[in-house]
């Protein structure tokens, strides 16, 4: 995945002060556990993401509600 971002391996590892986890990865766990709480990706096996119907076709008062929902 870090390859299509075209990032260095400086930019792959680079952590903030006081954390282990790379900035990176941090991210990536923060945007899967959000889209996981909120229906939107499924894990049908081990290692594998996959998006719900939820995800695929969004309803117009759902993309409301979440804008609502980020602004604050």
């Amino acid at each position: 995945m870090t390859a299509s971002l075209h990032l260095s391996t400086r930019q792959r590892r680079y952590t903030i002060k006081g954390s282990k986890t790379a900035l990176l990865a941090n991210r990536f766990e923060k945007a899967r556990a959000e889209l996981k709480a909120e229906g939107l990706i499924e894990y049908p096996a081990h290692g594998k993401m996959k998006l719900t119907a939820a995800a695929k076709n969004p309803s117009p008062d759902e993309s409301v509600r979440n804008d609502k929902k980020h602004a604050a």
